[in-house]
């Protein structure tokens, strides 16, 4: 049960301040991806958001999650975790609406499988995949028939030596494939690459270390990205961009290319660079 007091008329002002996105909301970003004669569409959401009192909080978790999600946040034990879980739900959402979900946004469940992937009860049409680091969250809603994962990071040099526990292996990869970045840089970027190819298959990271291996690894300089294959997942190529202290990974079948590049998205998001 959430149980805050009572809400005034000023917290339900601020409740509506922070939506839709003129007055601050996800901005959403239409992403096609084509190969041959087919293409399939994909909408990015975006949002850094807002410090809200827990109190305004459960009143927008009220009004934005569908009753088997508002449970879950419920007995989430942290204030911390509910504001992310109810955040990427919002986005989530906003990334489904304008895929073609219309519902009210609690009228629209988003659980999880399995694997802890996001998955739309009701709705095998399309696919789902979310992330969130610190205030930054992002998802993306996507045709089901074509696979994608995204994973975002904050650069902190506080998770280094932990990551460079895992990811030594890559790390020795990028300096063999000739791809000079900052040291922080390699290591994420390796990171939210893997991150995106697991939620791309669907699995997360519950494969062996070496099912993520890197089959090839380049800089981009035309759309400043890394550009990233698999040796065991060969179905798949990732493009992880960087912005500011956060590096943005995108998981998609290989040789199906974006009609937007990532970087061409977040250039044009002020609180994103």
């Amino acid at each position: 049960m959430i149980t805050d007091g009572a809400t005034t008329m000023d917290d339900v002002h601020r409740i509506d301040s922070i939506w839709p996105g003129e007055t601050g909301g996800p901005v959403i970003d239409s992403i096609a991806f084509s190969r041959d004669a087919r293409q399939f569409q994909a909408h990015l959401a975006t949002w850094v958001a807002p410090a809200i009192a827990p109190k305004v909080m459960n009143e927008i978790a009220r009004a934005w999650l569908h009753p088997y999600e508002l449970d879950r946040y419920a007995h989430l034990p942290v204030n911390r975790r509910q504001r992310s879980f109810l955040f990427g739900r919002m986005v989530a959402k906003a990334a489904l609406s304008e895929w073609g979900i219309v519902a009210e946004p609690c009228e629209v469940a988003i659980t999880s499988g399995v694997f802890g992937q996001p998955v739309v009860h009701g709705s095998t049409a399309v696919g789902l995949s979310l992330s969130h680091t610190g205030n930054h969250i992002a998802a993306v809603a996507c045709d089901a028939e074509c696979p994608l994962g995204l994973d975002i990071e904050v650069l902190d040099p506080r998770r280094s030596n932990a990551l460079e526990r895992v990811l030594t292996a890559g790390m020795a990869q990028l300096t063999e494939f000739g791809v000079e970045l900052p040291y922080e840089m390699a290591l994420f970027s390796l990171w939210t690459q893997r991150e995106a190819l697991g939620k791309a298959i669907r699995i997360g990271l519950t494969a062996p270390e070496t099912a993520y291996t890197l089959a090839h690894a380049a800089w981009d300089t035309h759309t400043q990205c890394l550009r990233s294959t698999f040796s065991t997942f060969t179905q798949f190529e990732c493009e992880t961009i960087f912005a500011n202290r956060w590096v943005m990974s995108l998981a998609h079948p290989k040789n199906w290319s974006p009609t937007k590049e990532l970087i061409e998205i977040v250039s044009n998001k002020e609180d994103f660079r």
